[in-house]
């Protein structure tokens, strides 16, 4: 069962979707901006914020998350659908539910997502790098995961410009960053 962000008052008919490593909170500041006009919640996918940890088989690929959200918006019972508002890996899996079942959507935004690498060599590649990444990212310990977020995922992801420090530019939020390994409390 998939936590939202509150009980539903009024009939939904927006649903915010996370990235990766994110929970519902990260959504929270549009969800009230939306409200007031929209039936509208914020979702923890699976493995996410407090939403159950998936299991090992499933959380190596994207069918665990699919499922789960496909399970959550059945649950929602609207039978004119919703739409379906992702970021990043919450943008993938809005696509994803478009394109297999559309009878419970009537619009995808994608913000920072893409449908997936097209070339199956280019996606076996892929999915080893992230089962690898899992696999580390379980065995951290809180400290170990917040420094690995400072230091190799924002980093990483900042690395446009070459700056003074070594190439990397510090992301503003860092030191704030707080301390939430995916599918473990801290």
């Amino acid at each position: 069962m998939l936590v939202g962000s509150q009980p539903v008052l009024q009939p939904v008919s927006v649903v915010l979707l996370h990235g990766f490593m994110g929970d519902r909170r990260d959504l929270e500041p549009l969800r009230r901006v939306l409200a007031p006009s929209f039936g509208c919640i914020t979702l923890d996918l699976p493995g996410h914020g407090d939403t159950a940890h998936l299991a090992d088989n499933a959380e190596e690929s994207s069918e665990g998350l699919l499922d789960g959200l496909v399970a959550a918006l059945e649950g929602l019972h609207r039978p004119s659908g919703v739409a379906l508002v992702g970021y990043s890996l919450g943008a993938r899996l809005a696509l994803q539910v478009a394109v297999l079942r559309p009878d419970l959507v009537t619009a995808v935004v994608a913000l920072g997502g893409n449908p997936g690498l097209v070339d199956g060599a280019s996606r076996e590649a892929r999915v080893a790098r992230d089962r690898d990444l899992a696999s580390r990212l379980r065995e951290m310990d809180p400290t170990a995961f917040a420094s690995w977020l400072r230091e190799e995922w924002y980093a990483r992801a900042l690395r446009r410009q070459p700056s003074q420090q070594g190439g990397r530019h510090p992301h503003p939020g860092c030191p704030q960053v707080p301390c939430r390994p995916v599918g473990r409390p801290c």
